[in-house]
């Protein structure tokens, strides 16, 4: 039997609102909160995968201005890092010691100072996805049939900065290198 072929699909982007909208959701007076919103903030600013997320250490920011991505596959790489985000960082990782996380290196860590799990930066996502935007994209209704990342996903934020970095004039090319992809046509689906 011949088998049809399927268009892969475009991968969709918050708006500009969506996106503040989701910085704000946690509360960054609470050490969760602040965890949360950095995980975010890494996520929209930088395009990283959950992976790289998880694999930061408190040393990744360099001091030029980048943070070093061990990324997917193999492909190290280096991503700029705007003003914003040097900030962020600096706060966070002041926050970050009253866990008193002893010799571990991760960036995001969790109550018990460990480093994060990818299950557990979904969560993230989608908690404050949903708790920010599920109301204002009507999805309150449907949430509950849904599997638990369907709805709200890490990648959707990894897609929201290449679209950004496109509308901004970035070259796909260099938005490939930046998201560590090693096609062309990958990051064209991001972008579209």
């Amino acid at each position: 039997p011949r088998l049809r072929h399927i268009q892969p699909r475009l991968v969709r982007a918050l708006t500009e609102d969506q996106v503040l909208a989701l910085l704000r959701s946690p509360d960054p007076t609470t050490w969760i909160g602040a965890r949360d919103r950095m995980a975010l903030v890494l996520l929209i600013e930088t395009g990283i995968r959950v992976g790289e997320l998880c694999r930061l250490t408190t040393g990744s920011l360099l001091d030029d201005g980048t943070i070093f991505i061990q990324g997917k596959g193999g492909r190290d790489r280096y991503v700029p890092a705007s003003d914003e985000l040097r900030r962020e960082w600096a706060v966070w990782v002041v926050r970050r010691a009253e866990l008193r996380p002893g010799k571990r290196a991760a960036l995001l860590i969790g109550r018990h100072g460990r480093g994060i799990l990818p299950r557990t930066v979904r969560w993230i996502v989608d908690r404050h996805s949903r708790a920010a935007l599920g109301r204002a994209l009507g999805l309150h209704a449907i949430v509950r049939q849904q599997r638990p990342w369907s709805g709200f996903y890490p990648h959707l934020l990894r897609a929201t900065a290449a679209t950004e970095w496109h509308r901004a004039g970035m070259p796909v090319s260099a938005i490939a290198e930046t998201l560590g992809h090693s096609q062309l046509a990958t990051t064209a689906r991001y972008v579209a």
